[in-house]
């Protein structure tokens, strides 16, 4: 017997340039090749500039002392420079700090690792066994706590907001739990801010997940 029903999704379209607009149709096709319903149409047109995501959140660290290894990774999935010191971070709706003072600058397709006075990583002879091996070059951008946003929790994971003034430009979290020592991981870099765009993985500060 034929039954109905709807289920929610998102598509990502790359190698789009920036400022020039795109039209589009996306047609829902079953399994005998019918299309139930008219298909949607509409016009796109990418925007310019720094486009900073948050890609990866590390709630519960290998560590001991959790906060060494607590991390948040943000990516730039713009075409233009960002100071990631320009913008902060919130937690559960609270109020903002900034990410850290100062200018650290966020090239087009790189990434920057946020993390609190008490990060450290396998280079820090002080830091516990577990503490991560940062890839050569990486940006660490360092707040004012021990921990970014004043501390992760894994149970709940919080909510997490990067904001840009009072504007929120990225934000993850929220939903579930992850294994200690994994990241709730962006799948896909381009993607929107909804809970089927992120997974448990091994955490990689610093560098594209596997």
């Amino acid at each position: 017997v034929p039954s109905s029903g709807s289920c929610a999704g998102y598509g990502v379209f790359t190698g789009l340039t920036p400022g020039v607009s795109y039209q589009y149709e996306i047609r829902a096709v079953d399994q005998v090749g019918l299309s139930p319903a008219a298909a949607t149409t509409g016009t796109v047109t990418p925007a310019s500039g720094a486009a900073l995501v948050l890609s990866e959140a590390l709630y519960d660290g290998p560590t001991a002392t959790e906060s060494q290894s607590e991390y948040l990774e943000v990516f730039n999935a713009g075409d233009a420079s960002a100071n990631v010191c320009a913008y902060s971070l919130a937690k559960n709706g609270g109020a903002a700090t900034a990410v850290c003072t100062g200018t650290i600058t966020v090239p087009p397709g790189g990434y920057a690792v946020l993390a609190g006075t008490s990060f450290c990583d396998a280079a820090v002879s002080s830091c516990a066994t577990g503490a991560w091996s940062l890839p050569a070059g990486t940006l660490l951008a360092r707040g004012s706590n021990a921990a970014p946003a004043a501390g992760l929790t894994n149970s709940p994971a919080p909510t997490l907001e990067l904001k840009s003034g009072s504007t929120t430009v990225s934000s993850m979290g929220g939903t579930g739990s992850c294994p200690e020592g994994e990241s709730r991981t962006r799948l896909n870099l381009y993607a929107p801010d909804v809970p089927g765009a992120f997974a448990c993985k091994p955490g990689t500060p610093g560098a594209a997940t596997p």
